[in-house]
């Protein structure tokens, strides 16, 4: 293709420098369109304001073939030109293509304020190609549809991982036995969290409590779930007020998803590595838990434990990259199961599916005792990751939605 982009991140994103989880991100990213599709895509992270710009005025004059960011952020999301707050992208004559690291439905302003700005070209050398948006599963395009956004400006980019490791740790030598990461905080009672959102009339309340049982069991996007929701129970509204409650639906689910995960492991001395509340800190004195910290000493973590617990963030048709950073670093992986893992993954083979309850604990505690078992798995882990789950192969759909529609 020889193509050239630029893959603007933050160093700053969750609130950490170098090593943070984007910056890793779009560096496999790119190493992957380097090594697939011969195109030289460079990530750029600044902290400086007036060196960022400079180099943003130089880049200008090189006409990248397209811009690449998460989630819209860069290490600057927005500048100012005269009265006018701009994204950086407005200044590229390039594709502006944004990958969603999480459901739009939770970046519905900034879409509707981004496809307005793209529209403009007051800033541009040359307008610009159309925007395109990666998205980490199917479902996801019915709210993009619903912002009148078409079906081939969007492409599915589930996420995915590097090529394993090539001096992956055996499982007899990790001393952690069961690691997650990420933050962790008790529901609120169901009466206190509709009253917050504005949920508690009782028609709405029924709806919520429909699509929240639609998410939880996972037969349907959690957008989606809330519309038809809606819909049965007679209630009219815009694509704006139904994308506030599908984000409070979102946002309870995955934490009762986790909280659940969590809870039924006590007494197994759980490492937790992120931003716990006290709470469940009190109520699971058994577990050791770590400080929030960079990617990159998560992974020396992944790498010193046994197995890694995954929750599915409410995805259907993928996983979040944390299953496959882990599989490449030669752990074994146990996830909430979901219609994609059990469809892809081979429990007990490739992967460890829990299904909520004590029969999980039971499980994990036999594993924790059967190095050669769990070694068995992370070996077929590691095949299956390279052979299905790199970023390499997650670039096609990409790569065509950058070719369409160059006018």
């Amino acid at each position: 293709m020889g193509a050239r982009g630029l893959f603007f991140s933050s160093s700053l994103s969750y609130g950490f420098g170098a090593g943070g989880y984007w910056s890793i991100m779009a560096e496999d990213i790119c190493a992957a369109l380097a090594r697939r599709a011969g195109i030289d895509c460079g990530v750029v992270e600044a902290v400086d304001p007036a060196r960022f710009m400079s180099f943003c005025a130089d880049a200008v004059q090189q006409r990248p073939d397209f811009i690449a960011t998460f989630n819209f952020v860069t290490p600057f999301p927005e500048i100012s030109v005269g009265d006018q707050t701009l994204f950086i992208n407005e200044l590229f004559p390039s594709r502006s293509v944004t990958i969603f690291l999480d459901h739009p439905i939770h970046l519905s302003d900034s879409i509707a304020r981004f496809e307005s700005g793209a529209a403009r070209h007051s800033y541009r050398p040359t307008p610009a190609p159309p925007p395109v948006y990666g998205i980490m599963e199917s479902g996801h395009r019915g709210f993009l549809r619903d912002l009148g956004i078409e079906d081939r400006r969007v492409f599915e980019f589930p996420q995915a991982g590097p090529p394993a490791s090539p001096d992956v740790p055996s499982q007899a030598d990790r001393p952690i036995g069961l690691l997650f990461y990420g933050s962790v905080s008790t529901p609120e009672p169901e009466d206190e969290f509709l009253a917050k959102h504005g949920l508690a009339s009782p028609p709405v309340r029924e709806a919520a409590g429909m699509a929240l049982a639609a998410v939880l069991s996972g037969t349907d996007d959690s957008y989606l779930a809330t519309r038809q929701a809606l819909t049965a129970n007679g209630i009219s509204t815009d694509v704006g007020n139904m994308a506030a409650m599908a984000r409070s639906i979102d946002r309870r689910a995955r934490t009762l998803r986790r909280h659940r995960l969590l809870t039924g492991l006590t007494g197994l001395g759980v490492h937790v590595c992120g931003q716990v509340d006290q709470a469940f800190r009190d109520a699971h004195p058994d577990f050791v838990f770590l400080p929030p910290c960079p990617f990159m000493d998560v992974i020396t973590l992944i790498r010193q434990s046994r197995i890694v617990l995954n929750d599915t963030i409410n995805l259907r048709e993928g996983a979040l990259m944390r299953l496959h950073y882990a599989r490449a670093n030669g752990a074994v992986v146990a996830t909430e199961t979901s219609p994609w893992a059990r469809q892809s993954l081979k429990d007990d083979g490739d992967i460890i599916l829990l299904e909520g309850g004590g029969h999980d604990r039971d499980r994990l505690r036999a594993l924790l005792d059967a190095p050669r078992q769990t070694q068995s798995i992370a070996q077929a882990g590691i095949a299956d990751h390279d052979g299905a789950h790199l970023w390499d192969h997650r670039l096609a759909p990409m790569l065509a939605c950058l070719k369409e529609g160059r006018s």
